[in-house]
């Protein structure tokens, strides 16, 4: 099974019942896998196996603290992913790369913004290796996506 069968596979079996819009965002995020090389006809790179994975943990994350499904997934030129929420004049983002970090951004109701980045895993033995959020307390990271 290649890699990014493995991590869907993950998400269809440990779910149930996943919501329509949960199972659209993961969806969504599954042909974003698809894309290659030049996907939008000006050189764009495609998210590598390593960007998907993260962005399949942060969504699990976010469902199993119960917050809100985000409007959308996107992919950027530049091979990051971008998950948004917009709820209640608020826009968050969330962009994952091949960093070891998440970039956030929000946008507030009366018009400021605030950027700020956060780990996404911690692995004290080998920083190179993915292993999970850094997000064990549920609490603690819903208040990240919450808006």
């Amino acid at each position: 099974m290649s890699d990014i069968n493995a991590a869907f596979s993950t998400v269809w079996t440990t779910i149930e019942p996943l919501p329509t819009h949960w199972r659209q965002i993961f969806r969504d995020v599954r042909s974003l896998a698809a894309l290659r090389l030049n996907w939008d006809g000006y050189d764009a790179t495609p998210p590598t196996q390593q960007v998907i994975n993260r962005i399949m943990e942060l969504l699990n994350s976010c469902r199993q603290a119960h917050v809100a499904p985000p409007c959308r997934v996107a992919a950027s030129p530049a091979g990051s992913i971008v998950v948004e929420w917009r709820m209640n004049g608020t826009y968050r983002e969330a962009e994952i790369s091949d960093s070891p970090m998440i970039e956030w951004m929000s946008r507030n109701p009366d018009g400021t913004f605030e950027h700020w980045e956060t780990p996404i895993w911690m692995d004290t033995d080998n920083e190179s290796e993915y292993v999970a959020p850094a997000y064990s307390d549920s609490t603690q990271f819903s208040e990240l996506v919450r808006i």
